[in-house]
């Protein structure tokens, strides 16, 4: 992102806008954003709002790429394989999402996403939580955690990975 930034601005860089991403790397402020990052307070939607919210989600092409070599796959891979030549183990991980965005996609709305996920299994570690269905305090909307979410990911993924690295 920032070297897209700086190609189209003739070098000047995106640290600078105060546009709620994390400050210059190894700034002061930067290492006290990563300390408490900032969170974006929503107010809370009302049932009809939130429904609307999931119907528009599901209906969008956002959650759905069109095939498995769609650029976020491709830039995945590129990190991924940048991080194993420098001997940097890669993880993936996929979240749950809200039981009612989960229970409202149609049969098939994620078969890319199944495809890629299989694929990179394949050269990766793969924790895949995105079927399990979660209750529903631990989450603020269809795809963003809770408090509860949050803590519930840290206590119940950190044994995860200590098997897969061998913590």
């Amino acid at each position: 992102e920032e070297l897209s930034y700086r190609l189209v601005n003739w070098g000047g860089s995106s640290f600078t806008l105060d546009d709620g991403r994390l400050p210059e790397p190894g700034s002061e402020s930067w290492i006290k954003s990563l300390k408490t990052p900032p969170l974006d307070h929503q107010d809370e939607l009302s049932r009809v709002d939130f429904e609307e919210y999931v119907d528009r989600l599901v209906e969008s092409n956002f959650w759905k790429p069109d095939n498995s070599s769609n650029h976020n796959r491709v830039a995945l891979e590129h990190i991924s394989f940048e991080l194993l030549s420098e001997g940097i183990q890669v993880i993936f991980f996929s979240p749950p999402v809200h039981p009612d965005f989960l229970l409202s996609l149609p049969h098939g709305h994620w078969d890319n996403f199944n495809s890629s996920r299989d694929e990179l299994s394949e050269n990766y570690q793969f924790i895949d939580w995105t079927w399990e269905l979660w209750e529903e305090d631990n989450f603020t909307d269809p795809h963003h955690f809770s408090d509860s979410g949050r803590m519930k990911i840290c206590n119940d993924l950190v044994p995860e990975i200590e098997g897969i690295i061998g913590g």
